[in-house]
């Protein structure tokens, strides 16, 4: 059971686009301002992507834009 999950929460963290927030590609489609709201969280220090993203790296580049 550990290990399927651990496979399970695996999988759902790979949809994630951006783990600060914890936003899907289908939330980025689904709400064209959510590009500038993660840009705005950024901006003001809300982030964590050092400890939240598991590349340790910013995920704006890596969002769609609208």
């Amino acid at each position: 059971g550990d290990v399927i999950a651990r496979a399970d929460e695996s999988l759902a963290g790979a949809s994630l686009l951006c783990y600060c927030f914890k936003l899907s590609r289908a939330d980025f489609e689904g709400d064209a301002s959510l590009h500038r709201f993660v840009e705005d969280r950024t901006r003001a220090g809300e982030c964590s992507c050092e400890t939240s993203n598991p590349s340790g790296r910013c995920c704006l580049k890596d969002l769609p834009r609208t």
